[in-house]
Parts: C-alpha cells; structure tokens; sequence
C-alpha cells in the first residue's frame, strides 16, 4: 500500500521558524487537531473537507515537522512544469532544474536560475512548480490524511502571518 501526504510549507519565514513552528503546534494541540503524539485528535474533522475516519485506524497517520533545509516535493509525482513567475513560460526543459535545486540546497553563492526566456534571475524557490513542490526551512507533513478545509489553512496563514504552500503527494 502507498502513501499520501500533505506538506504544509511556510514561505519567506526570515529568522521566525521557532515561532511558526510553535504557534503552529500548539494551534493544532490547544483545538485536540492533534494529540501530544502528533496523531489525530479527537476534533480533527474540524479541519478536513471530508473525513470517513479510516486514515485515523491507519499505522502512519501522524503529523511530521522538518524544521531544516528541504525540498518539499511531490513524491512520484513527476514534474510536468517548471513556470518563470515573471514570463510565465514553462522552462523545465530548457534549465538544468536539479542543478539549480542542489544549489540551493546546499545553500550555495550560485542559488539563482536565468530563465532563458526573458533573462529573470532569481531562486529556484520562486519558480512555480507543476504539481506544487516547496522550499524552506520548516514544514509539517501530514501522512495520510485527507484534504484540509480552506478555511483551516487561512487560520494558519494568519495567525503565523505566512503564506503556506500545500504541495500534495504519494510514495
């Protein structure tokens, strides 16, 4: 059986990944979303578009929280477009992507991808993946669990004063 997962990524969080972190778990605890083992709580429905209740008997159901360098990516789903935010041109053939991505993973001078359409520089972080793939310094990955409410992401938006990317996937 495989496994799917949604990664919850904040972007542009500066030197405030402690705090998002923190006001982002104890959101999920204080409202039972989550229980002190990261597994669903007891008010989980509350957040979720539709819920059956059989990802709560499956084994890998917890939260997961990555608070360093990754690429949150969308499994084995394959890449079907990398997009210039400022040309909206689709570049995944014409750029060396998992050059420009292991840059910036190791956090390297030479982060920066040219698209060779309209000559925009910028981190490969800001290019526009299809389907959605995330980079930062913290995530929360929920295994098996079903779609979040729009709501529930908003919340969260707000009350860390992030916008998140949902990069959904499956292994």
């Amino acid at each position: 059986m495989s496994d799917t997962f949604i990664s919850l990524v904040p972007e542009k969080i500066g030197n405030r990944k402690e705090e998002i972190h923190k006001k982002f778990i104890s959101f999920l605890l204080d409202r039972n979303i989550i229980n002190n083992d990261l597994k669903p709580g007891d008010n989980v429905d509350s957040i979720l578009v539709e819920n059956n209740g059989n990802f709560k008997r499956l084994t890998h159901n917890q939260l997961e929280v990555t608070n360093s360098r990754q690429v949150f990516d969308s499994g084995a789903n394959e890449i079907k477009q990398i997009v210039c935010p400022n040309c909206n041109q689709n570049i995944l053939d014409q750029i060396n992507w998992m050059e420009a991505i292991d840059y910036w993973y190791s956090d390297s001078q030479k982060k920066k991808v040219d698209c060779p359409n309209c000559s925009y520089v910028n981190s490969i972080e800001n290019y526009i993946f299809n389907p959605t793939w995330g980079f930062g310094e913290l995530g929360f990955i929920f295994w098996n669990w079903p779609e979040f409410e729009d709501n529930f992401i908003k919340e969260i938006s707000e009350l860390t004063s992030s916008k998140f990317k949902i990069i959904h996937g499956k292994i």
